[in-house]
C-alpha cells in the first residue's frame, strides 16, 4: 500500500530531527504535602523516555504606542508517533545536543490530538513555571 510506504518514511525522516532527549511523566497518585518543608508534590511514573524536540510554532507581539503588550508563543513536543501522552502529562527535557539550554525545563502536555498517517505525535503544551 502507497499510503503506508509514505507514512513509514514520513516517520523515519520526523524521528531523524529528534535529537533531544526526553522524559514523560504521568501522575500516578494524589498530591502529597512534606510536612516539614510545605512542598506540594504528585507521584508520577515515566511513560516514555527517547527522541523528541521542542518547537515555537507562532510567536506574535502587539505593539501599542511602541510598548509591547503581549507576545503569545505556542510550544510544541514532537514524539515518535507510538508514544501516546495524555493531556496534564509532563514532558522534560533530559538532554539537548543542538539547544543546552532546554536540558531541564519541563512542559505540560495541553493536547495531543491523534490523526491517520500521522509522522509524529505533536502535542501542543505549555511550560512548567520553576
Amino acid at each position: 500500500m502507497r499510503a503506508a510506504r509514505v507514512t513509514a518514511r514520513g516517520r523515519r525522516a520526523a524521528e531523524s530531527l529528534m535529537s533531544d532527549v526526553v522524559r514523560v511523566s504521568r501522575a500516578s497518585g494524589r498530591p502529597v504535602t512534606d510536612p516539614v518543608t510545605g512542598v506540594v508534590s504528585t507521584p508520577s511514573d515515566v511513560v516514555y523516555e527517547g527522541i523528541g524536540r521542542v518547537q515555537s510554532r507562532q510567536t506574535e507581539a502587539e505593539t501599542v504606542d511602541g510598548v509591547q503588550v503581549y507576545v503569545l508563543s505556542s510550544l510544541v513536543v514532537q514524539l515518535p508517533v507510538h508514544v501516546s501522552p495524555l493531556v496534564d502529562d509532563e514532558v522534560q527535557v533530559v538532554e539537548s545536543v543542538m539547544d543546552p539550554h532546554l536540558v531541564g525545563r519541563v512542559f505540560r502536555v495541553k493536547a495531543a490530538p491523534r490523526k491517520s498517517h500521522a509522522t509524529m505525535t505533536r502535542c501542543e503544551v505549555e511550560e512548567v513555571a520553576a
